[in-house]
């Protein structure tokens, strides 16, 4: 398995599999994570919409990942959020 940080990281999305442990990072299976440039371009929304998301915790937006003052966002949680967007649209029509 390839290092997290290395001169030769692929571009976004980040395979990285990261996670929160006692303030270190550690290894677990593999989750992509996005950025928030890779969010705001999958949503084709603004970043004022996106922080408006994180702070609005009520519509079930999924909260980010803070690694070093970035933010990212697990890809799972984004389709789950996706999900039940979805599922709530069809349940209201």
């Amino acid at each position: 398995m390839q290092p997290i940080l290395s001169a030769n990281v692929a571009p976004r999305p980040y395979v990285s599999c990261i996670e929160v442990n006692k303030g270190h990072l550690a290894m677990q299976d593999q989750e992509i994570f996005l950025t928030s440039r890779d969010v705001i371009k999958r949503y084709n929304v603004s970043d004022k919409w996106l922080e408006r998301r994180e702070h609005d915790r009520a519509e079930g937006f999924p909260a980010p990942l803070r690694i070093r003052r970035r933010k990212f966002w697990r890809l799972s949680e984004l389709l789950a959020f996706e999900d039940a967007l979805s599922s709530s649209s069809t349940n209201a029509a």
